[in-house]
């Protein structure tokens, strides 16, 4: 408590020094117009930026008869961007050096439009802006009522993933915003199906700057992950949208959602819930297998409100009821020294449901342009159940000969309740490059998992039932200070400190054969285990901004200390590690059009408390998991290359992105082989470790021709050691793959869209083992669409040379579908799919690692046919 009683002082104690100190802001304004016929421009796109770093402060439209304002902004030197379809982009330098509002009078715009034949030179398609990548959806045609998934597949450079992430070359993008806020909890997954892709002006990728638990973002250099931001058409932010869909199929198939949106300028509302056993209509779509047989009732409400220059506010609330169902069967080859390797081939079924609540806001009062408060709560409940029933058999692999066979069954069930909120302070000097934030996030959990399971050998038969509960408590206050130094010179100061307590109870019972009750203790296994981690780090780095380059070097001092005493054992663990925190980065902007990075920094991993406990877990009795309390601390050096250009009129698209890193102390795992067949894995600091990736894009967009075409290559090189039986075995793994897909969009309703996903993979072990093999993922779709009729067939096929006979497909996963609209505005849509037409159930993979290789193979729905009927409906109060 006495902890708590400094920090909240300190705290309060600057904010009270910063808000006694004098305020001044202004408003820049004016008019847009066009020179030839003097036009007034409703409707523009405006964005405001500082002038020292080119950072994107907020973005606003021209209302009537071509009027704009900024609102209250602080003092100093920035530019506005104003972009209008069919006019040349603008960038208008101005200073507010005093209180004041700022008229711009009247800005003229000139037309870009030039007839040359028949062509028509409009406003890029991309355009990159130092950090900041933007795509002008306009350019980028959909088809109706097509959603966001669909326009994003068209931009160069990005990759939608079959799990529904989204990447940048290469870099993950974790947040995804609707005109600068959350969409919902910041997912992607939750707007590429839910927002359509006709009301978006612009799509915008620049650097994430999450607030994370410790507080501190990235340090400079890193290529840490990315931000989409989707700017909403003016004339669409006011009205409703949405969509409802129901339909029903064979073998019990149903399915059914709804999207419901209304917009009231910088006032959103949406509404969202789906239902349903089967998979999406994906005759629109490529389609992406799913493992296992679903059913999921989903319900989410997202509310954001920003029409208060001082307040805004945006939250949701998000329910999920899941349940798959998987039938699997797998073949593995556990890799050791000399005749030690084993084959473990195994079959199983299992339930999973799992119930899932999510609620988050963020609050942000601003009561004048330097000052902001932000409060973000969040909470979540969840509570899985889940069954399995297994057989499996393990053998030598030279010699065949049979180490076990087992049957076994595993009922779990387990819960976690997570607080977490994060109070923040922002406060800006009349310099707009100078301030200081200062915040702390506290998080709470409770998480409680019940397991009974039952194994059965030729010499084992074991009944256990385990209780284990955690509760952990987190503290993390930090600052940053930002000052210009000089001119040119920019220094960032972060400071951070993190309180981190958990108390962990693990009970094992074993069966009790004159009762059949579990009251047995098994003392071996069980334990009460407290802990603290405290970590402190501090940062700084100073940025230079040259004329078309800029240099940031930076270094920082981290320190961690970990204690944790075993209650059950008397046993204390004490650790401490410092370490430095070196980074640099420089970047050079040639042109506009062409960007190059490279960067470096090196940082301390996290040892996790459970890893330290000299403590031993067994799973099912033939898996046993140790911990170890002489465990260093790993460190790991990033090396980063980045380029990326926009070539020609056309802006085809061209990244390339090389990353490299080596990890000291890294902690990997020792796995000895007992006789009876048992395996026991324990962390252990191993050198060596290290890896190198390269990621390429190119992409032609669709811009002056019917065509796109978008290429990716993707290889990757490792090097992971581990122990096999106490012997050291450093496995090399080798992966690529490439991505090619064309679009071939005629004006006649016929489209094809075609891809490749040639991929092959390498693993070569210091035991002599070598596995390599080649993979090819192939989908077409094809569609055609005549008057108020269309017709559709996709197809998908996963080759892999190295899967045995019984898991491969001999088919593709095809989908034909046949559609017709009606209505007015063709917004009602009926819709007949066969889904999986050859009935392949494609589920199969193989995976490799330092220490087994692995083929899988999961059932999936099958064939089944899919009626469904779709009401799109558009009310917006802005004109076309």
């Amino acid at each position: 408590m006495k902890l708590l009683k400094n920090i909240s002082s300190l705290f309060f104690l600057l904010l009270t020094a910063l808000l006694a100190a004098g305020q001044q802001t202004g408003v820049v304004y004016g008019t847009l117009s066009d020179t030839s016929a003097s036009l007034q421009l409703k409707e523009a796109y405006i964005s405001l930026h500082r002038s020292s770093d080119s950072s994107m402060q907020r973005s606003f439209f021209s209302g009537e008869n071509g009027a704009f304002s900024s609102g209250q902004i602080s003092l100093g030197h920035y530019y506005i961007r104003i972009s209008y379809q069919g006019y040349q982009t603008l960038k208008v330098p101005f200073i507010l050096d005093k209180e004041q509002n700022l008229n711009l009078g009247t800005i003229y715009m000139s037309a870009k439009v030039m007839v040359l034949d028949t062509i028509v030179v409009q406003e890029a398609a991309i355009i990159q802006n130092k950090d900041t990548l933007e795509y002008n959806a306009s350019r980028f045609k959909t088809r109706d009522y097509a959603v966001l998934s669909e326009l994003l597949k068209l931009l160069p450079g990005i990759q939608l993933n079959n799990d529904g992430s989204i990447t940048i070359n290469g870099q993950i993008i974790d947040q995804l915003m609707v005109d600068g806020k959350p969409f919902f909890d910041g997912t992607p997954a939750m707007a590429l199906t839910h927002l359509p892709a006709d009301i978006v002006k612009k799509i915008q990728v620049f650097a994430s700057n999450n607030i994370t638990n410790s507080g501190i973002p990235a340090p400079p250099g890193f290529f840490g992950n990315k931000t989409l931001n989707v700017v909403l058409k003016a004339n669409k932010r006011k009205g409703n949208f949405g969509k409802v869909m129901a339909g029903a199929g064979s073998g019990g198939a149903y399915t059914g959602s709804a999207d419901l949106n209304h917009m009231n300028g910088d006032q959103q509302t949406t509404l969202i819930g789906d239902a349903g056993n089967a998979d999406n209509d994906k005759s629109t779509d490529f389609i992406s297998t799913n493992n296992g047989i679903h059913r999921k009732i989903n319900g989410a409400l997202n509310y954001r409100d920003s029409r208060n220059e001082k307040i805004s506010i945006n939250g949701s609330i998000i329910a999920n009821d899941l349940y798959n169902k998987t039938i699997e069967r797998s073949h593995v080859i556990n890799i050791f020294p000399g005749d030690s390797s084993t084959i473990l081939d195994q079959n199983s079924e299992g339930e999973m449901h799992t119930y899932m609540q999510h609620i988050n806001m963020n609050l942000e009062h601003k009561p004048d342009a330097y000052n902001t408060f932000t409060f973000q709560p969040r909470i979540l409940l969840q509570h899985t159940n889940n069954n399995n029933v297994q057989q499996s058999i393990q053998r030598y692999e030279n010699s065949g000969d049979t180490i076990y066979r087992s049957n076994g069954t595993n009922t779990s069930s387990g819960s976690n309740t997570m607080i977490s909120s994060l109070l923040q302070y922002t406060h800006s000097w009349q310099q707009s490059v100078k301030k200081i934030s200062l915040g702390v996030n506290f998080s709470g959990n409770n998480d409680k998992h019940n397991t009974t399971g039952h194994t059965e050998t030729e010499a084992i038969n074991l009944d256990q039932h385990s209780i284990s509960k955690n509760n952990g408590l987190n503290i993390a206050p930090y600052l940053t200070f930002i000052t210009p130094v000089g001119d040119k010179s920019i220094l960032n100061i972060q400071g951070n400190y993190s309180y981190n307590r958990n108390a962990m109870s693990y009970r094992v019972f074993r069966l009790n054969e004159s009762n059949q009750h579990f009251d047995e203790l098994d003392s071996s296994q069980s334990n009460d285990f407290n802990s603290t981690y405290n970590t402190t780090a501090i940062q700084f780095s100073l940025r230079r901004q040259l004329k078309n380059s800029t240099v940031t070097v930076g270094s920082g001092i981290e320190s961690d200390w970990i204690a944790g005493q075993n209650l059950t054992n008397h046993t204390h663990i004490s650790r401490r590690f410092v370490n430095v925190l070196p980074s640099a980065m420089f970047t050079l902007n040639m042109r506009g059009r062409n960007n190059l990075t490279v960067s470096y920094n090196g940082k301390p991993m996290t040892v996790s408390v459970q890893q330290l406990q000299p403590v031993s877990i067994t799973a099912d009795s033939l898996f046993i998991t140790e911990g170890n309390p002489d465990l260093q601390q790993p460190y790991i050096h990033s090396m980063n290359l980045g380029y990326t250009s926009l070539i020609g009129s056309n802006n085809r698209f061209f990244s390339a992105t090389l990353t490299s890193s080596i990890t000291m102390h890294s902690i990997q795992q020792s796995i000895t082989l007992l006789d009876n067949g048992v395996q026991v894995s324990k962390p252990v600091n191993l050198e060596g470790a290290r890896d190198v990736s390269l990621i390429i894009n190119y992409g032609i967009p669709a811009i002056k021709s019917k065509s796109s075409f978008n290429f990716a290559v993707n290889a990757t090189y490792s090097k992971n050691p581990v122990l096999s039986n106490g012997t050291r075995n450093d496995s090399r793994i080798l992966f690529y793959s490439g991505t090619i897909v064309w679009n071939y969009r005629p004006a006649n309703g016929f489209d094809l869209n075609l891809s490749t996903t040639p991929g092959y993979n390498s693993l070569q072990t210091g035991l002599g083992q070598h596995e390599s093999f080649f993979t090819t993922a192939i989908g077409a779709k094809v569609s055609y669409i005549k008057g108020d009729w269309d017709a559709a067939l996709s197809a998908y096929y996963n080759y892999n040379s190295s899967l045995p006979s019984n898991y491969k497909t001999k088919y593709p996963v095809t989908i034909p579908a046949v559609g017709y609209r009606f209505l007015k505005h063709k917004e009602g849509e009926i819709r007949l799919s066969v889904m999986d037409l050859f009935n392949q159930q494609s589920g199969a993979s193989r995976s490799i690692s330092s220490s087994s290789v692995s083929d899988t193979r999961s059932e999936t729905r099958g064939r089944y046919i899919l009626a469904t009927f779709t009401y799109n409906f558009r009310k917006f109060g802005g004109k076309e």
